[in-house]
């Protein structure tokens, strides 16, 4: 989360001050360590509350985002994640309904389904370096049990305990961020640093461009397509979870699962397609997710959007930014275009989509308090979603469905509504009464 917060604010604003993620990473840290030691009720008990906050804002947060989303199902989604802070928040905070057992089981079961759901797809794909990402998910498994059986830590630590083991890890990214503003010069943009993403993705593509450089205004906007699963095999989704973010079977009986452009003006354009279409077997499809170089085929580049359309569909979803850095894209796709090589799970179109994506945004939320954008990032729900977006296509890769989520979150936050949330709000309530209203008059 953190990772994603300082690539939207970009390099300029810490650069010449490295020095201060390190001294906040410092005090993050040892702050962790006097809470789970116990060492200060009065501290304890303060920074629990604050975190207790942070969920009650998180959630009415998101319940006022509700009205932003245009389907009932995103209301609906944003709905239950809201819910679920307020009700965290309401066990953390010293009220009537403040359970510690309560949210021991929650937190257990929230790291445990994590760990498993992590475990499974790390296993499956077997990207480089996947041990660590395993053993990460294995210690996940083993703190939901230790929430759970009380050991070693009392059951009232526990709290703390996730306390601070989020102050550590946050505290550590802040101090790598700073050992790498402080060992790469100004060149290099941040989506470069190899802490940004652990499958190297971003090793090829490295964007060599000063911050202060000027951009070209002469590019109006850049547009995300998707083509979900659903939309390119023209059916209806029957399993919700697997048919967005995965795949299905079109009317052929052929597995489809969508794809994913970047456009920008009319001489830019990213579509990464396979030479030849990949048809496995049944038997062979959990070897073809296999995300080694034995997997590698030849791979092609689509020339422009309307070509696509003509030889396939049009996208029936796109996301539009008119707030990004025009060169640090150009600069990504220069290196991204030096070969063709496909990978069904290490080198995709999602990948290619969400890269340039992340490189474009580089320094879209640049300001002269970077700290204090820095804190409302951390407090905003789209920054939390985005980031676990991100953090769950590390561990498999990205889709279609996961590059238009992502995208969605970004815009939200690189691109904010500019109509008032109470207008918001009472328009959409003005739509439930008089579609509540309808439905009694039908009947």
């Amino acid at each position: 989360m953190i990772k994603l917060a300082f690539l939207l604010i970009g390099g300029r604003a810490f650069r010449e001050d490295w020095w201060e993620p390190a001294a906040l990473g410092s005090v993050m840290i040892a702050l962790a360590f006097v809470i789970v030691a116990d060492l200060s009720d009065g501290l304890t008990m303060v920074t629990v509350q604050l975190f207790g906050l942070l969920f009650l804002f998180q959630g009415l947060f998101g319940l006022l985002s509700t009205v932003t989303r245009e389907t009932n199902a995103g209301r609906f989604a944003d709905g239950v994640k809201a819910l679920i802070m307020l009700a965290v928040a309401f066990l953390i905070i010293d009220t009537p309904l403040k359970s510690d057992w309560l949210l021991s089981w929650l937190f257990a079961l929230g790291f445990a389904f994590d760990g498993l759901s992590r475990l499974a797809t790390v296993v499956l794909v077997r990207f480089r370096r996947w041990g660590v990402a395993a053993i990460a998910s294995g210690l996940e498994l083993m703190l939901a049990v230790m929430l759970v059986v009380n050991w070693p830590f009392p059951q009232h630590l526990n709290v703390p305990l996730c306390i601070s083991l989020f102050l550590v890890l946050s505290g550590a990214t802040m101090i790598h961020f700073a050992r790498a503003l402080r060992r790469h010069d100004s060149s290099v943009s941040i989506y470069s640093f190899p802490m940004l993403c652990g499958r190297g993705w971003n090793e090829e593509t490295a964007v060599v461009m000063p911050d202060d450089s000027p951009d070209d205004d002469t590019i109006q906007n850049m547009r995300i397509l998707v083509w979900t699963p659903t939309g390119a095999a023209a059916v209806e989704p029957r399993r919700p979870l697997v048919d967005r973010y995965f795949a299905v079977l079109d009317k052929e009986g052929k597995v489809s699962t969508g794809h994913s452009a970047v456009e920008m003006g009319p001489d830019l354009y990213i579509s990464h397609w396979p030479a030849e279409e990949i048809e496995p077997d049944r038997e062979e499809i959990v070897e073809t997710l296999f995300a080694g170089e034995e997997n590698d085929v030849a791979g092609l580049f689509q020339p422009s959007y309307e070509q696509e359309k003509v030889c396939w569909t049009a996208a029936d979803e796109e996301v539009a930014f008119t707030r990004f850095h025009a060169l640090r894209l150009r600069a990504f796709w220069e290196g991204y275009r030096r070969h063709s090589t496909y990978n069904v799970t290490n080198r995709n179109c999602s990948i290619a989509a969400a890269g340039a994506l992340e490189a474009a945004l580089e320094g879209s939320l640049d300001c002269s308090r970077p700290w204090l954008r820095l804190l409302r990032l951390l407090v905003t729900p789209s920054l939390w979603e985005a980031a676990y977006i991100r953090s769950r296509a590390a561990h498999l890769c990205w889709t279609p469905g996961m590059v238009l989520d992502y995208a969605r979150a970004l815009k939200r936050l690189v691109e904010p509504e500019t109509v008032p949330w109470r207008e918001k709000l009472l328009a959409h309530l003005h739509h439930l009464g008089a579609s509540l209203k309808a439905r009694d008059f039908a009947r």
